[in-house]
C-alpha cells in the first residue's frame, strides 16, 4: 500500500475515532457540568480557535518545510532539525505569552464579557485562568504535529491523536463522575493531559527527522527563508479565524451562558458536515504540491476533480442530514427533546453554511499549493470588513438565527466568488465540470433522498431515529456514486494518481 493511502486512511480513521470520541462525551460533560458551566466550555473552544492567531502561519510554513526538504533528507537533515527547532522556540514563547495573558485577564473577562446567572465569579475567574494554562501546555503540540503531517508520518499523528482523545475523555469523566463535578476539575484535568501529550508529540517529531551532524539550533535565516509564504497563510488565518469565530464571540457577550451552551452544541453539531474533508486534504495536499511542481495540468486537473467528488460523497450526506433532519440529529445525539427543538432551525442553517465550506476547501487547497494565498487573503479582508458590523446588526435584531443565516452568505461568496476566480488562473476550462459534476449533482442527488426521506414515517425512538438517519446518509452517498459516472470511479484513479511518480 502507498503512503498516501496509508495516510487516506489513517486520516480518515483518525478523524472518526475522536470526533466519535468527542461527539459522545460532549452532552455528558454538558449533564455533569451543568449547560451554564458546559457554555464555558463552549466558550473555551472559541478563545482555542481565536488563538490560532497567534500561529503566525508557522504550522503550515513546517509542514511545507519538512516536505520539501525530505526529498533530500539525507542531504538536508541539518535543515530540517533547524526549522523545527528555530519554529518551535517561536511557538512555545506565543505560548507562554497567550497563556499568561488569559490567566491575567480573567478576572476581567469574568466580570465584564461572561454572563453567569448561577456560577459564582470566582469560579468563572478560576475557571478562565485555568484555561491560559491549558493553552501555554497545549499551544506547541499543533505545530508539532504539523511536522508529522510535512514527514508523511499521519499515521502515527493519528495514532497519538485518538489516544490523547481517549486518554482526555476517559480522565474527564472520571474526575466529573468520581471526584470533583467542577468546571475547575475539568480543566486541571485538560491542562495535566495537555503536558503529557505535547511532550509525546515532540518527541515523535524529534524522532522521525533525519540524524544531522548537530541538534537543532535557532537561526533566523530559517524566519528569513519562509517569511512570504508565512506571512500570507499567517494574514489569512487571522482573516478566518475572524469569520469562523465572530459570531461566537458576538453571542458569548449577548447571551447567557445557558443560551451559549445551547448555541455551542447547536454549532459542534453542525461541524460534522466538513469531519472527514480534513482528513482527506491532508493525504491530498502533497499530491497536489506535486503536480503543480511538474506543471502537469492533466494529471492536476482529473486529480483535483475527482478529489472534489470524494469531498462531496464525505461531506454532503451529513450536511443533508443536519439540514433536513435537524431535529433527529440533536435527539439522537443529547437525547433532550427540549433541547433539540429550541436548536433545530439555527443548526439547519449553520450546516448549510458548514457544507458549503467543505466544498470549496479543495480549491483553497490548491491555491496553496500554487504558494498562491493573496486570492483568498484579499476576499477574506473583503468578507470581515461586511460581516463584522453586519453581524452585530443581526445578532441584536434577529438573535441567533440571524447569525447562523449570516453564516450561509459568507460560505457561499467563496463557492461563487473564490472558485471562479481561482479556475481563471487555475484550471482554466474545468470551473464547468466542477460546478456540474463534482457539485451539482451530489448535491441535486442528496435534496432528492431529502425529500424523500421526509416521507418517511417519524421515528418514535432514539434508536429508530438513529437508524432512520443511518439509512438516509448511506442512501445519498450510493446516490452520489451512481449518479455521477466520473465519481464510481474516482476511489480507484485516486490509487492509480497516488501511486504516481
Amino acid at each position: 500500500m502507498s503512503l498516501v493511502k496509508r495516510n487516506v486512511i489513517a486520516n480518515v480513521v483518525g478523524k472518526l475515532w475522536v470526533a466519535g470520541i468527542n461527539f459522545a462525551v460532549l452532552p455528558v460533560y454538558a449533564r455533569l457540568l451543568g449547560l451554564e458551566a458546559y457554555g464555558l466550555v463552549g466558550l473555551f473552544a472559541s478563545i482555542q480557535v481565536l488563538l490560532m492567531l497567534m500561529d503566525f502561519g508557522l504550522s503550515p510554513t513546517l509542514a511545507l518545510g519538512l516536505a520539501r526538504l525530505s526529498v533530500d533528507r539525507a542531504v538536508r537533515a541539518q535543515e530540517m532539525r533547524d526549522l523545527v527547532m528555530t519554529l518551535s522556540g517561536v511557538f512555545v514563547a506565543s505560548g507562554v505569552i497567550c497563556g499568561g495573558a488569559l490567566a491575567v485577564l480573567a478576572p476581567t473577562i469574568a466580570v465584564h464579557w461572561v454572563h453567569a446567572e448561577h456560577l459564582p465569579p470566582a469560579t468563572v475567574w478560576h475557571a478562565i485562568a485555568l484555561m491560559g494554562v491549558v493553552v501555554a501546555v497545549q499551544w506547541p503540540s499543533s505545530l508539532f504535529l504539523s511536522g508529522l503531517t510535512g514527514l508523511q508520518q499521519q499515521v502515527t499523528s493519528n495514532q497519538l491523536q485518538v489516544g490523547a482523545a481517549v486518554a482526555r475523555a476517559a480522565t474527564a469523566l472520571l474526575i466529573l463522575s468520581q471526584a470533583s463535578r467542577t468546571i475547575e476539575a475539568f480543566f486541571v484535568c485538560q491542562a495535566a493531559n495537555s503536558v503529557v501529550f505535547t511532550i509525546i508529540s515532540f518527541g515523535l517529531l524529534q524522532r522521525h527527522l533525519p540524524k544531522a551532524a548537530h541538534r537543532g539550533r535557532l537561526r533566523m535565516a530559517v524566519l528569513q527563508n519562509h517569511w512570504r509564504f508565512a506571512t500570507g497563510m499567517a494574514l489569512i488565518s487571522i482573516l478566518s479565524v475572524i469569520l469562523m469565530q465572530a459570531d461566537k464571540i458576538i453571542l458569548s457577550r449577548q447571551l447567557s451562558l445557558s443560551a451559549y451552551g445551547a448555541y455551542s452544541l447547536a454549532a459542534s453539531a453542525a461541524s460534522a458536515a466538513a469531519l472527514l474533508v480534513g482528513p482527506a486534504l491532508t493525504a491530498f495536499y502533497p499530491r497536489y504540491c506535486q503536480l503543480a511542481a511538474i506543471a502537469d495540468q492533466r494529471k492536476l486537473a482529473e486529480f483535483y476533480h475527482n478529489s472534489c467528488q470524494l469531498i462531496a460523497v464525505v461531506a454532503l450526506p451529513p450536511t443533508m442530514l443536519l439540514v433536513g433532519f435537524s431535529y433527529d440529529v440533536m435527539h439522537v445525539w443529547t437525547g433532550d427533546i427540549h433541547l433539540s427543538r429550541s436548536v433545530a432551525s439555527v443548526l439547519t442553517l449553520l450546516a448549510i453554511g458548514y457544507g458549503l465550506n467543505a466544498l470549496v476547501s479543495a480549491a483553497y487547497s490548491l491555491q496553496l499549493a500554487h504558494e498562491w494565498t493573496s486570492l483568498t487573503l484579499t476576499l477574506n479582508a473583503v468578507v470581515v470588513v461586511v460581516v463584522l458590523p453586519t453581524l452585530y446588526f443581526v445578532a441584536a435584531k434577529f438573535g441567533v438565527r440571524g447569525v447562523a443565516a449570516t453564516w450561509i452568505g459568507i460560505n457561499f461568496f467563496s463557492f461563487t466568488v473564490n472558485v471562479q476566480l481561482m479556475h481563471r488562473r487555475i484550471l482554466r476550462g474545468e470551473l464547468g465540470r466542477w460546478y456540474l459534476i463534482d457539485v451539482g449533482i451530489p448535491v441535486l442527488t442528496c435534496v432528492m433522498v431529502a425529500v424523500l426521506g421526509q416521507l418517511l414515517p417519524d421515528a418514535t425512538s432514539r434508536l429508530g431515529a438513529a437508524a432512520k438517519l443511518a439509512g438516509l446518509g448511506t442512501a445519498a452517498a450510493i446516490g452520489i456514486v451512481i449518479a455521477a459516472p466520473t465519481t464510481r470511479k474516482q476511489l480507484e484513479y485516486l490509487i492509480a494518481a497516488s501511486d504516481a511518480k
